[in-house]
């Protein structure tokens, strides 16, 4: 019994995998096998690229292609989610399937009508996908791929974002620049496309493990976008100091072919609560970048210039913060921040506001800083910035617009270079604790300068002429300048350069004020501003004099105007001369007090008739005209001459015309020059050049030469340079009441005044001696009686009442001479050898 047992014992074992062999034979023959479902991959790394798209929100598309493998036999349905991860910054990407394509047997792209996607079995096709993230939290723009991830219900497969990120690799691996940029894109955020980097990236991905911690990384990069990008790098930082960034940092990353040396106007930032810092090279287009976990920034506090900073005011260290909030600086800069050694109170209905100026030293400068105001009062703390940069302020509180309230007035010295310095002068109008800026010069783009119309104008002897076009303000002083200056000859007479300036009137003088100060010149409690400016002649190096003027706001117009105006000439002295420095000095604070007598002033009735009278009949009025020079023009010349003049008046060529204020020339049509660009070329050829113009040859400047002057809505006249084959434009005088009389000569009638009849008489010659002779008419009427009184004028007396009979005796001298002036030719006249009808 017992070796029955012992032998079914034995059987069960070989018969039990026979058994299990049978039941498996009759599963597969009853058809109720299914084989193991091997998953979709990809069969290649997905490419595209991330941008932010407009026509969606502003939000960011996802495109990219890749090709997908079924190694099952069966089908599979499958759907895919598109994503990116920016490492750094820890944020996440979730875009929206918004076209799903694959590819047909003939090589086209289909659109599937769902999302879900069915591939056949052994089977592997090419995929494109466009998708939009969920919401514009930041652009993406220009990135590597997205990553793909596949999800089916029955498979656990994903793309190829790899699962460590750890690295130690440069730049240099890279061939293709294509690669070398995707490979930072995972590790760098870049809101902008690159043009060529270089880069070291080190990252320890502590992500994984038992016990997963924050990852340590050290990026360093270098590299160069489009201009317009710079910008975009920047958002959401704060500027920093030079002192707080080691150029070193990069140093290591410089190839033979990828180099570059970071230039003064560099500009530094640090994004705040992180070690991440750039450094923008506007000019080169260059970024450089650090973002680390392990490195720590430079120590303020080990900078030399810091013992050198002057004591300050105690008491406001509180204010500090806000001022690098308001200067765009992180808060690591607080400690160079320093207060003014003053401080200011301004009182206005029953408020008192303490005003600090503060000097932000960020240049690793003792002496350069960034003016910060901050106003303090019961009603809470305004901070401004006021100007870029300044080696110094000075600031007053004045009542300018008459309202009984302070204005606030800044004056920067804002350079030290170039001998005299440059500044920027402010007014400020303080209303509810805080400042408003009335009056900039220059204004807050840096440019469009006060200008305080100074003319100059040369003459024989070394004679300078300097008026005020605002006042009629005008003195006349003699000074050689610098030996062999280039306007006047050993004589002192005028050079061609001399006469060139004289075209312009225009005197050079710095747009800065150097001084900026609130005076009560007529003592009614409302302040007017002394300015004073320097001139020059000959350039920078020689200075003509200090030009003043008195400046007072006009409460009406919200604007400055000037009121009076002075000028202190420079003298050929040395320059050691004090007492010369001390009558300077008297004149800069008295000048605007007291009024200087007209040459008139100081005549009685009888004198002054004899004076002006005597100084009309010394002129010569008859019609001056130079000869041309036959051995300078000739025949050939002359049609030279008339063709270029024949091009510039009908537009086929431009005419070059003074810049405002300047010696420069720009280019203009002559059209534009006579104000009628509205007119067609048609009615410009039949109205301006024939009807209203008449043409003038002659050899106005006395350089045996002809000059063309047109007598249109006034004067013009053109000047042709053969070497340059260019026309100028040397006289501009656009008013109908100027007539041509001679070479220099310019006779002027205004018959348009209700009551009065004007006539005047202007000449200069070729060494800028200038002789002006006024006649005037006006009538009055006392009930039914009429009757005119009679004035003249000359360079030195004005309006000087005389009687008919001398005023008629006087004036015929200048009507007989302009009955000698030459007979216009029309413009078929003048341009008879090249005009078609």
């Amino acid at each position: 019994m017992q070796e029955q047992d012992n032998k079914r014992k034995c059987l069960v074992p070989i018969l039990l995998p026979l058994f299990l062999l049978i039941l498996l034979l009759l599963y597969y023959t009853a058809g109720n096998h299914k084989e193991p479902v091997r998953p979709v991959v990809l069969d290649s790394n997905p490419i595209g690229m991330i941008w932010p798209d407009s026509d969606n929100g502003n939000r960011n598309t996802a495109q990219t292609s890749f090709s997908i493998k079924n190694p099952s036999s069966k089908s599979q349905s499958v759907t895919f989610q598109i994503t990116y991860n920016l490492l750094l910054s820890e944020k996440h990407f979730t875009f929206d399937i918004e076209h799903l394509y694959v590819k047909d047997e003939d090589g086209t792209f289909r659109e599937l009508p769902d999302t879900v996607m069915e591939i056949p079995g052994n089977t592997t096709l090419s995929v494109r996908i466009t998708a939009l993230d969920h919401e514009s939290s930041m652009e993406l723009t220009t990135r590597g791929a997205p990553e793909v991830r596949i999800i089916s219900p029955n498979t656990e497969s994903s793309g190829e974002l790899p699962e460590d990120y750890t690295t130690n690799t440069r730049s240099t691996v890279f061939q293709d620049r294509d690669e070398k940029l995707a490979f930072l894109s995972r590790y760098l955020e870049m809101p902008s496309e690159m043009i060529d980097a270089a880069y070291h990236i080190v990252y320890q991905d502590n992500s994984k493990g038992r016990v997963p911690g924050p990852s340590d990384y050290d990026i360093r990069a270098v590299f160069t976008v489009e201009a317009d990008d710079l910008s975009l790098w920047t958002k959401d930082m704060k500027k920093i100091l030079p002192e707080q960034v080691d150029p070193g940092w990069w140093e290591d990353l410089k190839t033979s072919g990828f180099t570059w040396d970071i230039p003064s106007d560099a500009e530094y930032y640090k994004r705040p609560g992180s070690e991440s810092y750039i450094v923008i090279c506007p000019d080169l287009h260059l970024i450089l970048k650090m973002v680390s976990s392990l490195s720590l920034p430079l120590s303020l506090e080990d900078s030399a210039s810091r013992e050198e900073f002057p004591e300050e005011l105690p008491g406001y260290d509180q204010f500090k913060t806000l001022a690098a909030d308001a200067l765009g600086y992180d808060h690591s800069a607080v400690p160079y921040i320093r207060t003014a050694m003053t401080e200011k109170v301004y009182a206005a209905d029953g408020t008192e506001l303490t005003l600090i100026c503060y000097r932000a030293m960020f240049c690793n400068s003792p002496l350069y800083g960034i003016p910060v105001l901050v106003i303090s009062g019961d009603g809470g703390t305004s901070c401004t910035v006021l100007c870029d940069g300044s080696y110094g302020d000075e600031w007053y509180l004045a009542d300018i617009d008459g309202d009984s309230q302070d204005e606030l007035l800044m004056h920067h010295l804002i350079s030290i270079t170039g001998g005299a310095g440059a500044y920027e002068s402010d007014i400020y109008r303080i209303s509810d604790g805080s400042p408003a800026k009335i009056f900039g010069s220059p204004e807050w783009d840096g440019d469009n300068y006060f200008d305080t119309y100074f003319t100059l104008h040369l003459s024989e002897g070394y004679t300078h002429t300097v008026q005020n076009g605002s006042t009629g303000f005008y003195t006349t002083f003699t000074r050689k300048g610098p030996e062999g200056n280039s306007y006047f000859d050993a004589d002192g007479n005028l050079t061609d350069e001399g006469r060139e300036n004289n075209e312009t009137d225009w005197l050079s003088a710095d747009p800065y004020f150097y001084l900026f100060t609130p005076v009560d010149a007529d003592g009614d409690g409302v302040f007017e501003i002394m300015t004073a400016q320097y001139t020059y002649l000959y350039g920078r190096s020689d200075g003509l004099g200090a030009a003043y003027t008195l400046l007072k706001w006009d409460s009406g117009m919200e604007r400055m105007y000037i009121t009076k105006a002075g000028f202190w000439p420079y003298e050929d002295h040395e320059e050691d001369d004090q007492e010369y420095f001390e009558r300077w000095e008297k004149y800069e604070n008295t000048w605007y007090k007291k009024d200087e007598p007209a040459p008139g002033d100081l005549l009685d009735s009888g004198a002054l008739i004899k004076a002006a009278s005597d100084q009309i009949r010394a002129i010569d009025f008859h019609v001056r005209q130079f000869p041309i020079n036959d051995s300078l023009y000739d025949a050939e010349t002359d049609k030279i001459y008339r063709e270029a003049f024949y091009k510039a008046v009908t537009n086929q060529k431009p005419v070059l015309c003074r810049a405002y204020r300047s010696l420069d020339y720009e280019e203009d049509t002559y059209q534009n020059v006579l104000r009628s660009e509205y007119l067609s070329d048609q009615e410009f050829l039949r109205q301006e050049l024939k009807q209203d113009s008449s043409y003038y040859f002659t050899d106005y400047d006395g350089d045996g030469l002809p000059e063309l002057i047109v007598r249109n809505m006034g004067l013009y006249g053109l000047k042709y340079d053969p070497k340059q084959d260019q026309v100028y434009l040397f006289l501009s005088v656009y008013s109908s009441y100027g007539y041509f009389m001679g070479a220099g000569q310019i006779f002027w009638h205004n018959p348009c005044l209700a009551n009065k009849d004007i006539y005047s008489y202007e000449s200069e010659d070729r060494n800028g001696n200038r002789v002006f002779a006024g006649f005037e008419t006006v009538a009055h009427w006392d009930g039914d009686v009429w009757s005119e009184s009679y004035y003249i004028s000359t360079m030195d007396y004005t309006d000087v009442k005389v009687s008919q009979k001398l005023w008629e005796e006087l004036f015929s001298l200048l009507q007989k001479a302009r009955s000698e002036t030459p007979e216009p030719e029309t413009y078929e006249e003048f341009f008879k050898d090249f005009y078609k009808d």
